[in-house]
């Protein structure tokens, strides 16, 4: 689906709607039973962190993550914000940014992440 519509499914926040809905705490408790209910897309962003936490894990040398991303300098925080180009949130991100942070990134290009 992704592929070939360039999306992963409607928004579990908005749904078909074109604007947000107003913060307010039915508003969350809709969001809360929709995310409970099993609203796939986000449980896929879930599977695709976890892959990519393990991929950085097992197929990127410690030594390439810390020429990359472990130095304390603009560079390796603007290799950061690069890498984590297309990640959903943090939730989903936090996997592969304990994995980088084990591979030795720096602690600005994973904040950058």
């Amino acid at each position: 689906m992704a592929a070939s519509q360039h999306s992963i499914g409607k928004s579990i926040l908005m749904g078909t709607s074109v604007a947000t809905p107003a913060p307010s705490w039915q508003a969350a408790l809709d969001y809360a039973l929709a995310y409970r209910k099993g609203d796939r897309s986000g449980r896929r962003w879930m599977v695709l962190s976890l892959l990519l936490g393990s991929a950085v894990q097992a197929l990127i040398p410690p030594r390439w993550v810390a020429r990359a991303l472990g130095g304390h300098h603009f560079g390796s925080v603007f290799n950061g914000a690069n890498v984590a180009a297309g990640m959903m949130c943090t939730c989903c991100a936090a996997p592969v940014v304990e994995r980088l942070r084990a591979r030795e990134a720096g602690p600005g290009a994973v904040i950058a992440f």
